[in-house]
């Protein structure tokens, strides 16, 4: 026991030593390494705008205001020479007002200059600011038209959904249900709950695809297995009202309950089970 108590201090005393020499760091109070520094600097003085980019990332993330407004002006020399990167990290200071005043506009344009040249990133929120009226007038064609330039290049997680949705509803663009599940395929093959709740719907009400209440229990069934507790209450109205499968309304309020449940908790535990078929028994 003596053993184990002074092991305990050993053990002790050296985080103790270790947090203390982590906390006394430059990298861990915010300031980068000088070394680091140095070297960055003489790349952006020689013009490489990657390294002035990067420097200037370094410098505004200090809490020196001065070395803050050097960091502004390396972002903006690196946006100037047409880096994408440097042109949305200059937008997002100007959207944020941090550390520069705050301009919508001036933030606008230089996301545009970033989403003209394939950003995706500056694509997205191009789009977002033109669906939300963030430094130019609301264009919902606009914004479908960069939405869909990033859910076709690198932003994989939001634009592919909101192009699903813009062609399903018509927004933005000319109402087009076949590419909406199109879009809700992708989405499935990337494991997003969501897309297996809209593919069952689709199939359902045969918009966009041939209408197939099997195959759209099918849909219901895979989204319950990666924690969709839309597709539980899907299944629910299904069994209620005998879409694809009996009509079963005890079966029906077990799957509600069930999706009320996971939805209320914000936890996806309900609809994880080995067999989704089972889910509502």
């Amino acid at each position: 026991m003596k053993t184990l108590a002074k092991n305990t201090r050993v053990l002790v005393i050296f985080f103790s030593l270790l947090a203390v020499l982590s906390l006394s760091s430059p990298l861990a109070l915010g300031q980068p390494a000088q070394e680091g520094l140095d070297s960055l600097e003489k790349k952006a003085l020689a013009g490489d705008p990657d390294a002035q980019l990067r420097l200037g990332q370094n410098l505004i993330r200090t809490k020196d205001s001065a070395k803050n407004a050097q960091g502004l002006q390396w972002i903006q020399k690196a946006a100037e020479q047409n880096l994408p990167e440097a042109q949305e990290e200059l937008a997002t200071i100007y959207f944020k007002g941090w550390p520069a005043p705050e301009d919508k506009a001036l933030a606008f344009q230089w996301r545009l200059k970033a989403a003209e040249q394939g950003l995706a990133d500056a694509q997205y929120q191009l789009a977002y600011a033109y669906e939300n009226g963030l430094g130019a007038a609301k264009d919902p064609a606009q914004a479908f038209k960069w939405y869909l330039a990033a859910a076709e290049g690198e932003e994989f997680y939001y634009s592919p959904m909101i192009v699903a949705k813009a062609y399903k509803n018509g927004t933005g663009v000319a109402k087009n249900p076949a590419e909406a599940v199109k879009w809700w395929k992708i989405l499935a093959e990337r494991e997003r709950d969501v897309a297996f709740y809209y593919l069952g719907r689709a199939y359902q009400t045969g918009e966009g695809v041939p209408k197939d209440e099997a195959e759209a229990i099918k849909y219901f069934h895979q989204g319950i297995a990666i924690g969709s507790a839309l597709s539980l209450a899907a299944l629910g109205e299904a069994y209620e009202k005998g879409l694809g499968v009996p009509v079963d309304l005890d079966k029906a309020a077990k799957c509600w309950k069930k999706a009320a449940d996971s939805y209320l908790s914000g936890e996806d535990r309900l609809a994880r089970e080995k067999n989704p078929a089972t889910a509502c028994d």
